[in-house]
């Protein structure tokens, strides 16, 4: 059996900056995360160059590149595709659920979050991640 790694390093994608303090507070605070936030795809991508995170969290509607056109970067390129990649979006239909999972999505939590259980939901994505 693959012996999980620990989770520590996420970047989340998200252009509400409520909303990414947010995020960043409850994983950083609740579960000792290292976050960090991206307001689009282009400077997420830009630091995709430097150094790259464990797991990726995407809002699904970014200004430029939405955050599906992003996954499908991640996946395509195989400088990334080992990355697991969820989404944290309001689009929850039972077809943006099938979409996603149909681009590789290891999960997704949906908006509005419970805070208190947003680390956990994040904890179960990666380990289920590992069992694909």
């Amino acid at each position: 059996m693959e012996q999980i790694p620990e989770l520590k390093s996420i970047y989340v994608v998200d252009d509400d900056p409520f909303m990414s303090q947010i995020i960043q507070v409850a994983l950083t605070e609740l579960d000792n995360f290292m976050v960090t936030i991206f307001p689009d795809g282009a400077s997420f991508f830009e630091e995709l160059k430097v150094s790259q995170p464990q797991l990726v969290m995407l809002d699904d509607v970014l200004p430029g590149i939405s955050g599906r056109d992003i996954a499908l970067r991640l996946r395509d390129d195989p400088a990334t595709c080992h990355i697991p990649f969820i989404f944290s979006t309001s689009h929850d239909s039972a077809e943006d659920l099938k979409t996603f999972a149909e681009i590789g999505c290891a999960g997704v939590i949906p908006k509005p979050w419970d805070l208190r259980k947003v680390p956990q939901s994040i904890r179960q994505i990666w380990a289920s991640s590992f069992s694909k």
